[in-house]
């Protein structure tokens, strides 16, 4: 499998595409309709993201042609940004939790050797060998 992860240029360039986007509409429904800056930018966001609420439509038929046409350029840009910033933070999500597994083993580890060293007989002696490298010389 193949494992790219998402960097901070990948994200600003998401961003920057997403920008581009919404104010090229902004700026068409502004001129075209006659709309705020408000209201076009508004009906932009709602066309992008699908909710579509319905408040603002095109009225001229050029409107209508450019809208169809930015919804279905617009719609698979917008959902490959989402999924960018989607896994970006499941990415970090992901490193946080093997850090945190990484520590806990670790620590297992640590007290799995003292528990080691304690299960040692305080009676039984031990040569040296076994003393410096842990070896068994007895069978």
């Amino acid at each position: 499998m193949n494992k790219k992860s998402v960097t901070p240029v990948h994200l600003l360039a998401v961003l920057f595409i997403i920008i581009i986007l919404i104010f090229f509409g902004a700026w068409y429904f502004k001129i075209e309709e006659g709309w705020s800056y408000v209201d076009a930018f508004y009906f932009t966001v709602m066309t992008v993201t699908t909710v579509g609420y319905g408040d603002l439509v095109p009225t001229t038929d050029a409107s209508k042609i450019v809208v169809s046409i930015y919804s279905m350029i617009s719609l698979p840009i917008v959902l490959v940004a989402f999924t960018v910033f989607a896994k970006s933070y499941v990415e970090d999500r992901l490193q946080q939790i093997e850090k945190k597994i990484s520590d806990l083993v670790t620590r297992e580890k640590t007290i799995e050797d003292k528990i080691e060293k304690i299960e040692v007989s305080p009676n039984k002696k031990r040569s040296f060998w076994e003393r410096i490298f842990g070896l068994n010389t007895k069978n």
